[in-house]
């Protein structure tokens, strides 16, 4: 999907074809591929809440899933790509309505590494509307919901929320919630 946005002069050697079927940029309704995107969306790695500071911070990030390494910027314009095409052509469509749930982890992801990155807009994102928007995440231990933010908030410099993994989850909230 991505590529095809591209048009580039030559179909890249290691990209399977496409269907002549495709509207656009995106796969038709009706192809069996929209099943394969849904599923690769639903994967835990992007409902993992460590991947938040992974994905903001890194400089250049790569997906490796199976056999494909991607760039994670292509990753996130091919998503663009798809969620746009599916609104612009307004389809009743169950199977492609349903590829908008599984998306949404992967697209805050995304949206908020182009905020972080882009030097126009604000890089200041709060401890608070960081938990807001990834609340969604899942961790092993509750406590590194708040620990894996820390290093993307702007309000958490102060020493009071260093992640003091021998403390309870009650005891780093309370702390984090008198400051």
């Amino acid at each position: 999907i991505r590529a095809l946005t591209l048009k580039p002069d030559q179909w890249p050697i290691n990209l399977p074809p496409i269907s002549s079927t495709w509207s656009g940029n995106i796969p038709a309704p009706h192809e069996t591929v929209w099943i394969d995107i849904g599923k690769f969306f639903q994967r835990d790695w992007f409902q993992r809440v460590w991947v938040v500071q992974e994905l903001v911070l890194g400089s250049k990030v790569r997906i490796l899933c199976g056999k494909w390494d991607v760039n994670w910027d292509d990753v996130f314009a091919a998503l663009e790509t798809c969620l746009h095409g599916i609104e612009s052509i307004r389809l009743s469509n169950t199977q492609l309505r349903q590829i908008f749930p599984p998306t949404k982890p992967a697209y805050l992801l995304g949206l908020t590494r182009r905020m972080f990155k882009d030097p126009r807009l604000s890089r200041r994102f709060s401890l608070l509307s960081l938990l807001d928007i990834f609340a969604h995440c899942d961790a092993t231990k509750e406590r590194d919901k708040l620990f894996a933010l820390l290093g993307v908030a702007s309000d958490a410099e102060d020493d009071i929320f260093d992640a003091n993994y021998s403390s309870s989850l009650e005891m780093v909230v309370r702390r984090y919630a008198g400051e």
